[in-house]
């Protein structure tokens, strides 16, 4: 992952929601713990998420962001990278133990 100019996640969110609309994409997390930009498809949750990722919502804005990214200068990761920190295992399971202790 460290040669890509970024990560996709295509999924098909026109014909699949119900199959992935409480999905938190993992691989959103190792592409930016690897400082690489994610291009992905928009979905609820994934908005919920707040994440630097590139959203797009249909095949053309699909292809202008993966250009956009591979043919520009190098990438400057640090939002990717501080998200994944913020997102690590540890951080969420803290952030559910003190959810469950508020109720």
């Amino acid at each position: 992952m460290k040669s890509a100019k970024s990560g996709i996640i295509p999924f098909d969110v026109e014909n699949k929601m119900d199959s992935i609309k409480g999905i938190r994409p993992l691989k959103l997390l190792e592409y930016f713990a690897a400082g690489i930009p994610v291009v992905c498809a928009r979905w609820p949750e994934l908005e919920k998420m707040n994440s630097p990722a590139w959203l797009y919502a249909d095949e053309t804005e699909f292809v202008e962001l993966v250009k956009k990214l591979t043919c520009s200068d190098p990438y400057n990761a640090l939002k990717e990278l501080n998200f994944a920190a913020e997102n690590d295992w540890a951080k969420i399971f803290k952030k559910l133990l003190q959810t469950t202790q508020e109720l």
